[in-house]
C-alpha cells in the first residue's frame, strides 16, 4: 500500500483544478461565494479533483450548481458558511 505524504500527490496539477484557479481569495474576510461556484462547475465538468489549499473559506449563501460527480481534496482549508440560506 502506498502511503501519500500530500493530498496534491494524489491530484497532481493535470488531474486538478485549485479553487484559486477561478480566482477563490481564501483570506477569511472575501466573499468567495460566486468564485467556488465557478470552481467547483469548473472541477466537475472537466472530471477533475477540486483543491482547496489552505485558506479560509467565506460563503455567504447556499451554493445550488448541479454537478454529476466531484471529487474534493482540503488540506488545512476551513470553509465558514455566513449566511440565511439553508445548506
Amino acid at each position: 500500500m502506498t502511503t501519500l505524504s500530500k493530498p496534491r500527490q494524489l491530484a497532481n496539477r493535470a488531474n486538478s483544478v485549485s479553487v484559486t484557479d477561478s480566482g477563490v481569495a481564501g483570506d477569511g474576510t472575501t466573499d468567495d461565494t460566486i468564485a467556488l461556484a465557478a470552481a467547483i462547475v469548473a472541477a466537475d465538468t472537466a472530471g477533475k479533483w477540486l483543491v482547496w489549499p489552505e485558506g479560509t473559506y467565506k460563503i455567504t449563501s447556499g451554493i445550488t450548481e448541479t454537478i454529476s460527480q466531484l471529487r474534493w481534496i482540503c488540506n488545512g482549508a476551513v470553509i465558514n458558511y455566513i449566511g440565511s440560506d439553508d445548506v
